[in-house]
């Protein structure tokens, strides 16, 4: 056999055996993900990233959102606290009604009084007469004293006026606790029915808890019923 054909027999089998491997690697480098091979790559030079912008209206809240969110809280707290009132607070109120009250009644009074005094002073008397079988310069004094006094009626309702328009924000609270305040004093107070013969000389101390403006005065004002309790207790056995 001569060399010619056996090296041209290896070299067609080289050349097949090269043709049929080369589908062989393509198809296996297309079967690859493509997303691990570009991942993988670091980005090319001279380009920036890209960041894409978020607003501040997608993360945190507004201004005029919080305010809307907290102002129904701070409405509710406000509601919450005009609504309830414990009895230190109570009577502290109640001090306060008193006392603009009387504030109140002052004023008018001295315009009452002024009044009658302006009135009655430029008025002419006749000594010759009688008013009711009076003299008048007697009823004129009465009268002069008697528009002080209904100046002096005039004040108290007045305070009590301007310290309900104060204090309406807590009108429902004060009502509440005044229905409960009477309730405590009607179950604790003296029984009317028990007091000695003579009523007028030992009547029972403060019937509807007028003077109690703190609790201390309200222990005071049961010691007293009791006390009374007692005494009058004496008082049926002998």
């Amino acid at each position: 056999m001569s060399p010619a054909p056996v090296f041209l027999n290896r070299t067609l089998l080289r050349s097949a055996t090269l043709s049929s491997r080369a589908p062989l690697s393509l198809a296996s480098a297309l079967s690859r993900p493509l997303g691990r091979s570009f991942a993988a790559l670091p980005p090319p030079t001279g380009t920036k990233p890209v960041i894409t912008p978020v607003s501040a209206s997608s993360t945190l809240p507004t201004s005029s959102s919080a305010s809307a969110t907290a102002s129904p809280s701070v409405s509710s707290s406000s509601r919450a606290a005009s609504d309830t009132l414990n009895w230190e607070q109570y009577l502290q109120k109640r001090r306060s009604k008193k006392w603009l009250e009387t504030l109140c009644a002052l004023p008018t009074t001295f315009t009452g009084m002024t009044i009658g005094v302006s009135y009655f002073a430029n008025t002419e008397l006749d000594p010759t007469a009688s008013i009711a079988g009076f003299e008048p310069v007697y009823v004129y004094m009465a009268a002069t004293f008697a528009s002080a006094f209904g100046g002096f009626l005039l004040g108290t309702p007045l305070g009590g006026f301007i310290w309900r328009v104060y204090n309406r924000r807590y009108a429902s609270a004060i009502e509440r606790m005044d229905r409960k305040f009477f309730d405590h004093i009607a179950k604790h107070r003296a029984d009317p029915t028990i007091q000695s013969v003579n009523a007028a000389a030992h009547p029972i101390p403060d019937y509807y808890g007028e003077k109690i403006y703190s609790l201390s005065g309200y222990r005071k004002w049961l010691r007293a019923q009791a006390k009374y309790k007692r005494k009058a207790h004496v008082d049926q056995v002998v």
